[in-house]
């Protein structure tokens, strides 16, 4: 078999010489211009005769012709020609001017009586396949067409995101699932005519996008080519519908035949493809295939990671001095040593809030530690390590620039979290105010009862207390809890009070992926890039009804023959001896 075809695919190029055909100019058939094939449904109940399919086969008997419809289409797109694998989606829009065939229309006037018919429930589809799998759809509930129109045609747009998932081609064509119901309710020779429903499709692209890496040829889509029955014919396609892209040199050699149609036989030489066309008229399609040369893609440059360390608000000066006092940074499950964020005459306070005293709570001041100071932390952690993290800014109120490097350099990684942070208060103390803030709910059954109790201290003079003290923090904080109780019981706590109590929690600082790391990409070669195409081959009847199918090719060669015959020569009787060439069958 493999030999057999080797045979046929040098046959091919010999045989245009051999018989002298031409090659047929380019005949490109218009990818706007589609008929659509329709068939009634099985199952409905489309008359009293029966579904569908059994209604137009009775259409079709009293006024001729078949038992289907054929829609002659108009399609025009905006799909783009070409597009990368790396576009992402992109949207097409496909405009359609289907025009009713008279062979219904007709029928409607003349057997039916109608001016005009209401198609509904319709559904309009357009199915994209090969580099993209879609199939776009409108649903028109119903259209009422005058039939008196001329030419009688129904206009609707079709419009969806389509998404490469491959290099190669997408092709469009009308889809299977386009449906629709034109209501008649009419009675024709006895028989009750109600709805017709028919689904349709087509067997021709309309339209296809390349979707090709840079510098892979270009192919203008779609290609047709059309061939007598029985003949060979031949398509120029280097330099012709294939051309270079963005400079890159196409291959000839590598033009190649990827499949074969149906019907015929194809090869491929020259830059050209050739086809050995069946008897029988129709429309055959063969994939085909081409490369450019390979190109360098150039090193494209990875980045650092980058985090910022924001302080949420300024603690200097905050209401009753309320300040952090220490917080440790985690990273990948690990954390690090307590680092101090507040100190008194240039010492540091206490890191844990258990163990502060006065000084520490009313006279230390918020101070943010150096950048040096976060990045000896950060690479004391065993998850990071010395020499792979640079810590920058931090001066005063501004954030802190953490950039991972060394070993944790060019590649993504996780936040850093800030951890066990420590204020002048307990950190429970922030929960106790919010539950605060909830009303007490009666249990059921329970009555509510109105207990006079002694006036409460102000706020002014319960923190008066805690700066002279004679209130621990946590009786102070239990005295401005139940003073919150009280405006609450009595309607008056406002914004501006929960603002003020909750004020004396300090916030946590939080960390900020700003730069995602990347490693670095090395400068590579892509490799031959290839583009793939089709060729949509018309085979017409031939008129001159002549065919080299069939015929063999019969190697011949030339000999010497000779023969011998008696002569006079001058008076005398002598042999004669007479030599030709001939060609005979090898």
């Amino acid at each position: 078999m493999k030999s057999l075809k080797r045979w046929v695919a040098v046959g091919l190029t010999v045989a245009v010489a051999a018989i002298g055909l031409d090659l047929v100019a380019p005949a490109v058939a218009s990818a706007t211009q589609v008929d659509l094939s329709c068939q009634g449904i099985t199952g409905d109940n489309a008359s009293s005769l029966g579904d569908s399919a059994k209604t137009l086969g009775l259409l079709a008997t009293i006024g001729g012709g078949g038992s289907g419809l054929s829609f002659s289409a108009e399609i025009t797109t905006n799909a783009p020609a070409k597009v990368t694998p790396s576009a992402g989606k992109f949207t097409a829009t496909f405009d359609l001017t289907l025009a009713l065939p008279a062979s219904l229309t007709d029928q409607a006037k003349k057997l039916l009586g109608l001016t005009s018919i209401e198609v509904k429930d319709a559904t309009y589809a357009i199915q994209a396949s090969g580099a993209a799998d879609a199939n776009l759809t409108v649903n028109v509930p119903s259209q009422v067409i005058d039939l008196n129109a001329s030419p009688v045609v129904v206009h609707q747009t079709v419009t969806g995101a389509i998404e490469p998932k491959s290099a190669g081609t997408i092709s469009y064509r009308p889809g299977a699932n386009t449906k629709l119901s034109i209501v008649i309710n009419k009675t024709v020779a006895g028989i009750s005519v109600n709805t017709l429903t028919v689904t349709c499709s087509a067997n021709k692209d309309i339209a296809q996008t390349a979707v090709q890496i840079p510098g892979s040829p270009n192919v203008v889509q779609p290609i047709y080519q059309v061939a007598y029955a029985g003949t060979v014919v031949g398509r120029p396609l280097i330099g012709h519908e294939i051309t270079p892209d963005q400079g890159n040199p196409i291959l000839p050699d590598t033009l190649k035949v990827n499949g074969y149609p149906e019907q015929g036989y194809t090869a491929v030489g020259g830059g050209a493809a050739f086809y050995l066309a069946p008897r029988n008229p129709g429309l055959y399609t063969a994939p085909y295939s081409v490369c450019a040369a390979s190109k360098t893609v150039p090193e494209v440059p990875g980045q650092n990671n980058q985090q910022t360390l924001t302080w949420p608000q300024n603690y200097v000066g905050a209401g009753l001095n309320a300040h952090p006092l220490s917080m440790r940074l985690s990273f990948k499950g690990q954390k690090s040593a307590p680092i101090s964020l507040s100190s008194f005459l240039g010492q540091p306070s206490t890191l844990v809030e258990s163990m502060a005293n006065s000084v520490d709570r009313f006279f230390a001041q918020f101070t943010a530690p150096p950048a040096g100071t976060i990045q000896a932390a950060l690479e004391a952690i065993p998850t990071i390590g010395k020499g792979n993290v640079e810590v920058t800014g931090g001066s005063g109120t501004t954030p802190y620039t953490v950039t991972f490097k060394g070993a944790l350099g060019l590649n993504e990684q996780p936040k850093i979290e800030v951890t066990d942070f420590e204020s002048w208060l307990p950190a429970s103390g922030l929960t106790q105010v919010l539950d605060a803030f909830k009303p007490p709910t009666p249990k059921p059954g329970e009555t509510t009862t109105t207990t006079t109790t002694a006036v409460p201290l102000t706020a002014e003079q319960i923190d008066a207390q805690l700066a002279a003290g004679t209130l621990t923090f946590q009786q102070w904080l239990d005295k401005r809890l139940d003073l919150v109780k009280a405006d609450l019981l009595a309607g008056l706590t406002s914004p501006a009070t929960i603002t003020a109590l909750t004020s004396l929690f300090p916030k946590t600082p939080e960390f900020a992926v700003a730069v995602t790391g990347k490693p670095t990409v090395p400068q590579t070669e892509t490799g031959p890039l290839c583009s793939n195409f089709t060729i949509g081959y018309f085979v017409i009847p031939n008129p001159a009804n002549t065919s080299v199918l069939g015929k063999s090719i019969t190697r011949t060669k030339l000999v010497t023959k000779c023969t011998t015959k008696r002569v006079k020569v001058h008076g005398r009787i002598v042999k004669k001896k007479t030599c030709r060439k001939v060609r005979v069958k090898a």
